[in-house]
């Protein structure tokens, strides 16, 4: 969450950034790291709206594959250097759609990750999860509907980043 009353704060994404680097840089642990529900940092820190600590993350995380220490597939083959999907088959972009958190969605896109990350083979899909699985563009529209601004904000975001398909 951001705020202490669930709104975005820059004390919070600082507070937010100062442990993700100590952690990082001090404690050694590892930057691609995932919990049980197969999801990164990058996920966590899209689901939760910090444009600074995703702005620092997305530059470790490129380092990192830089140097060989994440491996990173290709653009085109499972998304590339930040597209990792979780156990639901979302990935980044996804979550900061699902959460609303404009900021962080234009942070993950001018970093480089998919405004439309590849899915799964419906066979595939079918047998590791029950959740729907949507692109951020159906998301967004599931979501926020037809006719309102946070719909337009992430509809406009999304398109803008090579997507042709409009939900209009």
């Amino acid at each position: 969450c951001s705020g202490r009353d669930g709104t975005y704060s820059e004390e919070e994404d600082e507070r937010r950034l100062r442990i993700a680097r100590l952690l990082l840089e001090c404690c050694s642990v590892p930057l691609s790291a995932k919990d049980a529900n197969r999801q990164t940092v990058l996920h966590a820190a899209a689901r939760s709206g910090h444009p600074k600590l995703l702005q620092y993350l997305m530059s470790a995380w490129k380092r990192a594959g830089d140097e060989g220490a994440i491996h990173i597939y290709p653009a085109g083959i499972k998304g590339g250097r930040y597209d990792w999907q979780d156990r639901w088959f979302r990935t980044p972009v996804h979550w900061a759609v699902l959460n609303g958190n404009v900021k962080a969605l234009k942070v993950l896109l001018d970093g480089g990750c998919s405004p439309n990350p590849s899915r799964p083979k419906a066979s595939i899909a079918n047998r590791k999860t029950s959740a729907a699985v949507e692109s951020p563009l159906e998301i967004c529209e599931r979501i926020y509907g037809f006719d309102s601004e946070k719909r337009r904000e992430i509809q406009s975001l999304l398109n803008g980043y090579g997507d042709d398909r409009s939900l209009d």
